[in-house]
């Protein structure tokens, strides 16, 4: 079944209002920004596509602009409290002395409390993202962590018929249908990345393009994968005479 961004699970918005710190939940902003997140792809596919493939949960771009900008400065507020706790200060009391402190562009606490929450943001949007945006070139799976995804690859042959005469079958091409079962292994990836700070943090920066500008990495490196198994499976033969046979199925899915 074909992921879709309007087939998410609603209980990965669902907040329980736990791990809190200066009175700002943890899991608040992990919900909220998964919501944030899911409709700024999903607006942007109905813009890109011309179409309204998406139906936004939020009514209109305001009120989606409200909450990013509430959940941005919540979150930085929120991992700004952590690391001054670190240091036995108090949490910051508005998101002006967050903008205004410097020092925690290279505060490992903060950074580190950012990057975890934004981790559990787009772990479980990211395969319907990329669904949404690959259309019908490619289909997303999920499966736990560390296992495998077992695929069954059926013959695109279809019976030729061609033309004879009556009890002269014998003369006829034999055709052959088959299927087979590939194992797909995960890999890992890796993006490293620096984020200005005033271009981020004291800016209006819509903070649904920074969760969807990692989710669109990941996109291209698997766009990028799919296009040079294509690659490989056209160099197989002459154009002229191209067969997708069952080994070069393998070699598509096993690169991607």
């Amino acid at each position: 079944m074909s992921l879709k961004l309007n087939s998410i699970s609603n209980e990965i918005f669902v907040s329980h209002k736990g791990n809190q710190t200066a009175g700002i939940s943890r899991d608040d902003l992990i919900a909220g920004g998964r919501l944030v997140a899911m409709e700024y792809a999903g607006r942007m596919s109905n813009q890109v596509r011309k179409n309204n493939e998406y139906q936004p949960v939020l009514k209109d771009q305001l009120t989606y602009a409200t909450m990013a900008k509430g959940h941005k400065e919540k979150l930085m507020m929120f991992c700004a409290a952590c690391a001054y706790a670190q240091q036995g200060k108090q949490p910051p009391s508005s998101y002006q002395e967050v903008v205004n402190d410097v020092s925690l562009q290279r505060n490992g606490t903060f950074l580190a409390t950012m990057a975890g929450v934004v981790r559990e943001v787009i772990t479980p949007l990211l395969p319907y993202t990329i669904a949404n945006a690959g259309g019908m070139l490619l289909e997303m799976t999920t499966v736990p962590m560390g296992q495998t995804k077992e695929i069954t690859i059926h013959s695109n042959d279809i019976f030729l018929f061609e033309d004879s005469a009556p009890g002269a079958n014998r003369s006829a091409s034999t055709n052959y249908l088959y299927d087979g079962t590939v194992t797909l292994n995960p890999h890992w990836y890796t993006a490293n990345a620096t984020i200005k700070w005033y271009q981020m943090v004291a800016n209006d920066t819509d903070i649904g393009w920074y969760y969807n500008a990692i989710m669109a990495g990941m996109y291209s490196k698997i766009m990028a994968l799919y296009t040079q198994a294509i690659y490989i499976v056209l160099n197989c033969h002459p154009l002229h005479q191209i067969q997708i046979n069952r080994h070069q199925f393998r070699v598509v899915c096993d690169n991607i």
